[in-house]
């Protein structure tokens, strides 16, 4: 039996479904199949993608088989036809034959992941609340985790503004750990070649990577500290220039950070300007403009506003933005109707940097914000018969990775099937079970994440760093 011994570096708090557990951290459930993946898919790479050599070369290392034993299954494999030389490889498990064990070491940091702002009398009341029972000792806040809002409930306005403890149900949030000492990784097997594989890929498995709930925003971010005793020198902006990384952000308020540059680059937001608040549209709505695309969100309004249910209108300040692309720029329209001299088509452009289940639109009430009631809008994959796997949910491809004070801009590869794609959108209201269907639109049958990025990151409101 052969041992690799890694130590890891915590950077941000995995948020953990079994967070209370004695010695809870990351899960080897979790991060050997993702592992074993990273490694399959670096080893396509030096085959030029090519299946069947890398299966032949790295075959014997997946669980069960030996060399040896290997070579046999070859034999046979090389016998089969072409059709079933072809679903042998499609059904191929790679998952390799070692085994893992992490372990923690210490207490630790139990923090609160919340979306909204809070002040820092609000956060300490959280802490001291007598109904504390996941001993949380560190609130963030404005967050790119949006689950525990439900649970959290103020009283008061403005700077009066309190915990509500009568309200609000502490228990039922999910908290992050992070350990300030650093975790112990053991990795078990029989073959010395396969653990040196893992070995030389570990390094960047873990810093391309995060984990546990909502891992492509930043949270479980860990960095190898050491292997087998000795402290890794490896120079992190080598590794992450080799692996196409091109930009990173500094700051020392990572998530705040980190769900305004989600938001610039996909959806939209209100950015202050002193005592005035200005709605700058997303990079992925120019972007697409530009080629002659509307986007989803004015779909959306638009066929709201066209069948209200029980009459309820839209809350907003503008209209939904429409646009005439001109040889110069890009004229944008505030309007429900569209302009007669733009030939441009809808389609679900939000889509490509990450699948929501639904969307929320506020509802208008004597010009105010509707508190009570909203339109919610469901997503519908329409499945096609000649395609019938159901898409419900697509992560960003687009991983933040925290290490210390600097944000890695992480792009991943967004999977050939969502780009054939079409979607429906199903509205409702919160307070009414009536559900009214719009027509399916497609996502963009093309688009490339790296020239996107670069053509967002021009934008000086980004303030990105280039990796040098």
């Amino acid at each position: 039996m052969y041992i690799k011994e890694f130590t890891l570096k915590q950077h941000t708090p995995i948020i953990h479904f079994q967070a209370n557990d004695t010695g809870a951290t990351l899960r080897a459930s979790e991060v050997k199949p993702k592992l074993d993946r990273f490694i399959y898919n670096k080893w396509l790479e030096q085959e030029n993608g090519n299946e069947e050599k890398t299966l032949k070369k790295y075959g014997c290392f997946t669980v069960g088989r030996t060399k040896e034993k290997w070579k046999k299954e070859w034999a046979k494999y090389d016998s089969l036809d072409k059709n079933k030389r072809k679903e042998y490889l499609k059904k191929f498990r790679w998952a390799l034959n070692y085994k893992m064990k992490v372990k923690s070491k210490g207490k630790p940091e139990i923090s609160l992941p919340l979306s909204s702002y809070y002040n820092t009398n609000i956060q300490n009341q959280i802490i001291q609340s007598k109904d504390n029972l996941h001993n949380i000792s560190k609130v963030y806040i404005s967050t790119p985790y949006f689950g525990n809002e439900e649970f959290i409930n103020t009283t008061g306005k403005r700077a009066d503004k309190r915990f509500d403890e009568t309200k609000s149900e502490l228990g039922k949030v999910k908290v992050g750990i992070k350990y300030n000492e650093n975790i112990k990784i053991n990795l078990l097997g029989c073959s010395e070649d396969l653990l040196n594989y893992l070995e030389n890929y570990i390094v960047a498995f873990f810093l391309l990577n995060n984990f546990g709930t909502r891992q492509t925003k930043g949270f479980g971010s860990f960095t190898v500290y050491s292997i087998n005793g000795i402290k890794v020198t490896e120079d992190v902006n080598d590794i992450l220039r080799q692996n196409n990384v091109k930009y990173y952000l500094t700051d020392k308020n990572v998530f705040p950070r980190i769900q305004r540059t989600h938001q610039l680059l996909k959806s939209g937001i209100n950015i202050n300007f002193g005592n005035r608040q200005e709605y700058e549209k997303s990079e992925l709505f120019y972007f697409f403009a530009n080629k002659n695309i509307r986007w989803d969100k004015r779909f959306i309004k638009m066929n709201i506003n066209q069948n209200k249910i029980n009459g309820k209108e839209l809350y907003y300040e503008n209209k939904p933005t429409d646009f005439y692309l001109t040889k110069e720029s890009i004229e944008t329209i505030n309007t429900f109707t569209d302009d007669k001299r733009n030939k441009a088509s809808y389609k679900f452009i939000r889509a490509l940097l990450g699948l929501a289940e639904q969307y929320e639109f506020l509802i208008n009430f004597k010009g105010r914000i509707d508190k009570k009631d909203k339109y919610i809008v469901s997503v519908k994959h329409v499945v096609d018969n000649e395609k019938p796997d159901k898409i419900e949910r697509f992560s960003s491809p687009i991983l933040y990775k925290v290490i210390n004070n600097n944000i890695y801009i992480i792009p991943q590869k967004i999977p050939d099937y969502l780009f054939t794609a079409k979607f429906q959108f199903n509205i409702k209201l919160k307070s009414n079970d009536t559900v009214k269907s719009t027509k399916s639109i497609p996502v963009p049958s093309q688009f490339e994440l790296d020239n996107f990025l670069d053509y967002a990151f021009e934008n000086p409101i980004f303030k990105t760093q280039k990796i040098e």
